[in-house]
């Protein structure tokens, strides 16, 4: 998928977290294979006319280690984007833990 070294971040999954109540959320993204990608979380503000705008937080700095990578303990709005360092699509796991309930809606990109 895409990266930021490759000009193509928003290539990536992409999914709009709506909530109904300041909700403090983590996100922790894990590839299920024996050499895990360098990956990364970032969590955008969603503009008005529904594209990305200013990173609110993310992981941090790229990571292949098995475990996954972690973003730092936000007050959520709008967007989540996963992301890896090399642009090659795979399967992966995203567990989100929440202080509230929220709704999580996958964005297509065409």
């Amino acid at each position: 998928m895409g990266c930021v070294h490759y000009n193509n971040y928003f290539k990536n999954p992409t999914y709009k977290i709506n909530v109904n109540e300041p909700t403090y959320i983590f996100i922790r993204l894990q590839i299920q294979t024996m050499k895990p990608p360098g990956m990364h979380v970032a969590i955008f503000e969603l503009q008005e006319d529904g594209t990305p705008g200013s990173e609110i937080a993310s992981s941090g700095a790229y990571s292949n280690l098995i475990q996954g990578v972690l973003s730092n303990k936000i007050l959520l709005m709008p967007e989540t984007v996963f992301s890896t360092w090399e642009p090659s699509p795979g399967p992966f796991t995203a567990f989100i833990y929440t202080s509230n309930m929220i709704e999580i809606q996958e964005i297509c990109h065409e």
